[in-house]
């Protein structure tokens, strides 16, 4: 149990993300553990965590995760969703809120896909927050939290790109933060969050056209 505190600066910045901000025992290889988290913030912001909010004491709680991060953003709205049990919040701002809906969705029914390939879901909240401007996929920030690129510019892909994106981030956050298939330089997870989101793509009806796109870069990007 500790305690972390942190300047406020004059100027707030409008987003502020962070997935190693805390002290913790070293074992020599990664490991899952459980985390309770209480936060005491600036009003101006909003706040996506690994953790899922516990009304009844106040701290943002997980089990069995490797990480735990945080997401604050300023000027920003959430949209709140329920997958079976898990929660689905997904930080935005307002002017972006048609493409956070749609990720917000799809992550609701990549969610129920999971549960009906491999039986369950391995953690209780997921968190969606935008990262760089212009939409060139995504990546994990932390357990539970994934970012999205581009949700200003949703319009320059077709849908069928932000729901890709948003199964293969989920992806990632099975293998590589549940099962912690955590190889260097990722060959392994990688590979298997990019066969889930085919996988999801065929079981949806989507077609199979964004895999055999990254699949070409891939390709190109070896030759």
């Amino acid at each position: 149990e500790f305690a972390v505190s942190m300047p406020v600066p004059a100027e707030l910045p409008e987003e502020i993300s962070m997935s190693a901000w805390y002290p913790e025992l070293w074992w020599g290889r990664d490991c899952h553990s459980d985390y309770e988290v209480k936060f005491d913030l600036p009003k101006e912001y909003l706040l996506i965590t690994s953790g899922r909010l516990n009304p009844d004491t106040g701290y943002y709680c997980v089990e069995k995760a490797p990480s735990f991060g945080i997401f604050m953003g300023k000027n920003r709205e959430i949209l709140k969703h329920n997958a079976g049990g898990v929660s689905v919040e997904c930080l935005y701002e307002p002017k972006n809120k048609k493409c956070a809906e749609l990720l917000a969705d799809t992550a609701v029914d990549v969610i129920e896909f999971y549960r009906e390939r491999f039986g369950f879901y391995p953690y209780r909240s997921l968190g969606i927050v935008p990262g760089m401007d212009r939409p060139a996929g995504g990546y994990p920030l932390a357990t539970s939290i994934i970012g999205i690129h581009g949700m200003g510019r949703m319009d320059e892909r077709p849908e069928l790109h932000w729901r890709w994106i948003t199964a293969h981030e989920i992806g990632h956050q099975y293998w590589s933060r549940h099962v912690m298939e955590r190889d260097d330089p990722g060959w392994l997870w990688i590979g298997l969050g990019i066969y889930m989101d085919r996988e999801y793509c065929r079981a949806r009806n989507l077609g199979t056209q964004k895999h055999k796109e990254l699949m070409a870069r891939y390709i190109a990007g070896v030759r």
